[in-house]
């Protein structure tokens, strides 16, 4: 009889210690699982993180650390506002923001100034050419066609098909070349840059860089 309560006891025993150690073990998984879930959202939002570089009629300019969720209003905020002689007329409020983006946020008197310097009520100022630095929030000419062609030269980032063709010595094989190549490394810095694209040499750059613009 004794031998038997001993063997009960030890079962009881051995069965108490097993369903311990594997509650312990089962919590320790769930805690590396919970933290594997962490690092993961961690590294996701790390990853989402961008810079942005904001000037011009903003409270406090400078460069902020924000998410790419955010749109241009957004880090507009981050700087304390806009300053009462702003004008964001010719910027998009509502992009999306993109790591190494630069806001140029015009006053009303740039504005006017860019305007008589064009000589032009219909002026609105081109992605390409915004002032001081290549403000990546400009708005596209929506009224007229200065920012497709310039003193009749052809702007090789925003010129159509059937623009690109109108260029002496450009087919429409070349012609589409331009378009799939500015479409994929983005506008062209220079003119010269043209030359990146296949099919167009030295040669045919010759003949043609008197024609184009950026």
């Amino acid at each position: 009889m004794k031998n038997k309560h001993i063997i009960i006891l030890s079962i009881v025993f051995v069965t108490t210690l097993l369903f311990f150690l594997f509650k312990d073990y089962k919590k320790n998984n769930v805690s590396a699982e919970v933290e594997d879930k962490i690092v993961k959202n961690e590294n996701q939002e790390a990853s989402n993180d961008i810079v942005v570089d904001i000037k011009g009629a903003v409270k406090k300019e400078g460069v902020y650390k924000t998410s790419s969720n955010k749109r241009v209003i957004d880090v507009i905020k981050q700087a304390g506002g806009l300053k009462k002689d702003a004008n964001t007329n010719y910027i998009n409020l509502s992009a999306r923001l993109k790591d190494e983006m630069v806001i140029w946020v015009y006053t009303n008197s740039e504005i006017k100034k860019l305007k008589l310097e064009n000589n032009s009520t219909n002026y609105m100022i081109k992605s390409c050419n915004c002032p001081v630095v290549d403000n990546t929030t400009c708005l596209p000419n929506k009224k007229d066609d200065s920012n497709k062609k310039t003193n009749g030269l052809v702007n090789i980032n925003t010129a159509s098909l059937d623009e690109i063709l109108t260029i002496k010595g450009i087919g429409e094989t070349k012609a589409k070349s331009i378009i799939e190549y500015r479409d994929k490394n983005g506008k062209f810095k220079t003119i010269e840059d043209i030359k990146n694209v296949t099919g167009i040499g030295e040669s045919l750059y010759s003949k043609i860089k008197e024609s184009i613009t950026v």
